[in-house]
């Protein structure tokens, strides 16, 4: 029988006054529990010495458990690195299963630990943090301390997630573990705000249970004191990520005292500036929640402008995409510039531009596009009388650099409307993109001017006797043939 040996500091596990057992012994029994639920789950034993106590010498019986565990499963904390029987454990398990011991190590945080004070050889590991840090309350706490409730959803919630990494690593009756993950499949999830807490870890999990690491390995590890720190900390994350994604809120979030903008906005800038250089992709998300013109700040709403507003599920999807392909080119440099292009199942970003008195029309585009093409669509917002021009052309053109096309309105605007955002949108997307980049679509009333543009780049769609799917699945159809993806551009495959 598969047997994982739980490591962990006695100081840890003190039983509280009125309790019967301490957090680790409770932690232990509920993971025994819940990985016997999970498919081939049900001959993994785990197991702790409950015999441990203060100073106690590893001893041979203890050693030679040790030993024979198929996965070592180590509560991490300050207590933990202080404790000399928890190294030695720790540095017999990997001794003994050397180069592959990263594949049979699982590292749980009860507090925050300072990776490099750990082994040597786990460094690499991901640890999953039991703990949680309000920005209210800076002192971390372990979740579900001094015993878990039902109502700790956080900790029953990453208890499940650990609960199906063991079962899935091993086989009930087989001594070995899946293949190791690919170097390259690391997702980075930008620092939430609070009203995404739960997202990020809902995809960190997502993330982590398709095989692939998430940096950084918990919400809140910034260091945010220093924007030296901070930085450097960030910039190391997004060089080695291979798909980066950030979750977009209501609000802007938190503002250390070093920046004049919030921590989200700081982000962004950094991780799109990264993602254009590398050549990775940049998934920005909210939810169809959170609407446009609802948002307060300025600011945020237009850092939000032009992120993919769809489902959770649909954002889970597109990552794991993501990370199929990372999977499938392992080992090999992502796409760039001049690469394949997308197949049938690759995500397309669209921008919708219609002009004011067009505006029904345009939502009815982004409609059939979204629920029926299977397509994420930013609707452009229009220009409002208090924006300037330069605004405005400046927050479409970023809107632009993160789509694959552009499906312009013509219904009742005037043809030199139509005219210049054409000539708009060339400075951004047929600079980037091969093919066919847009389509000009011609919604009723019939009778109009011809609105004069020609382009091959440029698909002409007649709606003019009302909207209808097959027009634009045509469009749709020779964006997916036709378009090269610009590297760091929104979903690319």
């Amino acid at each position: 029988m598969p047997e994982v040996f739980v490591s962990y500091a006695h100081a840890d596990n003190q039983v509280m006054v009125g309790r019967a057992r301490g957090w680790v012994t409770t932690f232990a029994d509920r993971l025994q529990k819940m990985v016997a639920q999970k498919p081939g789950g049900s001959g993994i034993k785990v197991w702790m010495d409950h015999r441990l106590e203060p100073q106690k010498a590893v001893d041979a019986a203890l050693t030679e458990r040790v030993g024979r565990a198929v996965c070592f499963l180590a509560l991490m904390s300050p207590r933990y690195l202080e404790s000399s029987w928890c190294r030695e454990e720790m540095a017999g398990f990997v001794a003994r299963h050397g180069g592959v011991a990263a594949d049979r190590v699982f590292l749980v945080e009860m507090l925050p630990t300072e990776r490099g004070t750990w082994h040597a050889g786990i460094q690499s590991i991901t640890a999953m943090p039991f703990w949680s840090q309000a920005f209210e309350e800076p002192a971390p706490m372990t979740l579900g301390w001094p015993v878990p409730l039902e109502t700790d959803s956080n900790y029953w919630h990453k208890l499940n997630e650990l609960a199906h990494f063991l079962a899935s690593q091993l086989k009930a009756g087989e001594h070995r573990v899946v293949e190791p993950v690919a170097v390259q499949r690391r997702v980075w999830i930008a620092d939430p705000t609070d009203h995404v807490l739960d997202a990020w870890d809902d995809l960190a999990a997502a993330v982590r249970q398709q095989g692939g690491d998430v940096l950084p390995s918990a919400s809140g590890q910034y260091p945010i004191a220093a924007e030296a720190d901070f930085r450097s900390a960030l910039g190391a994350d997004l060089e080695g990520a291979d798909l980066l994604v950030q979750l977009f809120g209501p609000h802007p979030g938190r503002k250390p005292a070093w920046a004049a903008a919030p921590l989200s906005r700081v982000q962004a800038e950094v991780a799109q500036a990264i993602a254009a250089r590398r050549g990775v992709p940049y998934l920005a998300w909210r939810s169809p929640e959170v609407v446009l013109d609802a948002i307060a700040s300025e600011d945020h709403r237009k850092l939000v402008t032009g992120s993919i507003a769809c489902s959770f599920a649909d954002l889970q999807s597109k990552v794991s995409a993501h990370l199929k392909a990372l999977a499938a080119t392992s080992g090999k440099p992502g796409p760039s510039v001049g690469a394949p292009t997308p197949g049938a199942d690759a995500a397309l970003t669209i921008c919708v531009n219609a002009d004011q008195p067009d505006r029904g029309l345009g939502e009815q585009v982004r409609d059939m596009l979204y629920d029926e093409l299977g397509v994420d669509v930013n609707l452009a917002a229009p220009q409002t009388p208090d924006q300037s021009p330069a605004l405005w052309r400046r927050d479409y053109e970023a809107q632009l650099q993160q789509s694959h096309g552009l499906v312009i309105v013509y219904g009742q605007a005037p043809p030199s409307w139509v005219q210049a955002q054409v000539q708009a949108a060339k400075k951004t997307l047929a600079l980037a993109r091969r093919g066919v980049w847009g389509a000009v679509l011609d919604g009723p009333p019939p009778g109009r001017p011809d609105h004069g543009v020609r382009s091959r780049s440029l698909m002409a769609i007649d709606c003019r006797a009302g909207l209808a799917r097959e027009p634009l699945a045509r469009f749709v159809d020779a964006l997916r043939s036709d378009q090269v993806i610009a590297a760091g551009g929104v979903g690319r495959g």
